[in-house]
């Protein structure tokens, strides 16, 4: 394990939210097919729905780096599960027509870009909404009528806005869990647009400390009844 560790920046250690999203992966149910990340960072979500049985694995990322290391933890813990990894921007990288029976991801969608030395340059946020709307509006055509994505989602970034696009997309949102981080001066003074601090119902500040929830999105086409 230490040589897999030792090879990569340990700025691609989880953080908080890959390890909320690979709590939420063992929170439900979720179908039997092929399964997508998009965005793999270093592997470790997709590596865990290999541990529990899934052995057709797709991912993308736009920086070549996280794809050499998802290959190499696959290599090292999951050998002989078929995985394909393209590089591109979110769905740019896949034909599309091709859908998937589980989606996860932990996209960098912070609304704002303090630097943070522990973690890579893309892994910090900045594109917020932007990524945001993009990811989904792809995920309506990927996903399987019956198929369940999982996705982080920090409130700063706007809950109401999302959960109005996927309205609009016919997809329905379920939080399987929540969580509260604190989050730093320098990250709040780079929220871009401000007015996202004032739209967000679970910002809490104590004194000079100001602290937002975050959630792991159980994600889903709506099922609409048929007049009989």
């Amino acid at each position: 394990m230490s040589d897999v560790l030792e090879k990569w920046d340990s700025r691609m250690y989880p953080s908080l939210y890959t390890s909320a999203l690979i709590e939420g992966i063992g929170l439900i149910d979720l179908p039997n097919g092929a399964v997508c990340e998009i965005g793999v960072g270093s592997g470790v979500c997709l590596l865990r729905l290999a541990q529990i049985g899934y052995d057709k694995l797709y991912g993308s990322d736009i920086n070549i780096e996280n794809l050499m290391a998802t290959r190499e933890l696959f290599k090292v813990y999951a050998p002989n599960v078929a995985l394909e990894l393209l590089q591109g921007d979110l769905w740019q990288a896949f034909d599309q027509h091709q859908c998937f029976a589980v989606v996860i991801a932990n996209l960098p969608h912070f609304p704002g870009e303090a630097p943070n030395l522990d973690r890579p340059v893309g892994w910090q946020g900045g594109q917020g909404r932007d990524l945001m709307d993009r990811f989904l509006r792809g995920l309506t055509r990927h996903l399987n009528r019956d198929g369940v994505a999982l996705i982080t989602h920090h409130d700063l970034v706007g809950l109401k806005h999302t959960e109005q696009l996927l309205d609009e997309i016919g997809l329905q949102a379920e939080a399987i869990k929540r969580w509260t981080v604190f989050e730093s001066p320098a990250r709040m003074a780079s929220v871009n647009p401000l007015s996202l601090i004032d739209a967000c119902p679970t910002i809490n500040h104590i004194g000079p400390y100001c602290f937002v929830e975050s959630r792991v999105l159980k994600l889903t086409h709506k099922v609409f009844s048929q007049a009989a």
